[in-house]
């Protein structure tokens, strides 16, 4: 999967005002600020989130410097 379509999966866990902002970063080539966009918005929304989600995020962050990003955020099914 090419890093576009993983914003796209990250962003649509949110609102869609949230996750047009998250795709407006990535297309500006603003991936870094971007990065924390999805967890803040996931958390201000208290969006169930999958542990495979959590995890393709996790690892994203970590791959763009930013390892931690994505430590706490309200589970989905299990």
């Amino acid at each position: 999967m090419d890093e576009a379509t993983q914003w796209r999966r990250f962003a649509v866990l949110l609102p869609p005002a949230r996750a047009a902002d998250i795709v407006d970063c990535w297309e500006a080539g603003e991936q870094e600020t971007g990065l924390g966009r999805p967890v803040a918005g996931l958390l201000e929304h208290q969006v169930p989130t999958s542990e495979t989600a959590r995890a393709e995020i996790g690892v994203t962050a970590e791959a763009w410097g930013h390892p931690g990003t994505f430590v706490r955020t309200p589970h989905g099914p299990r």
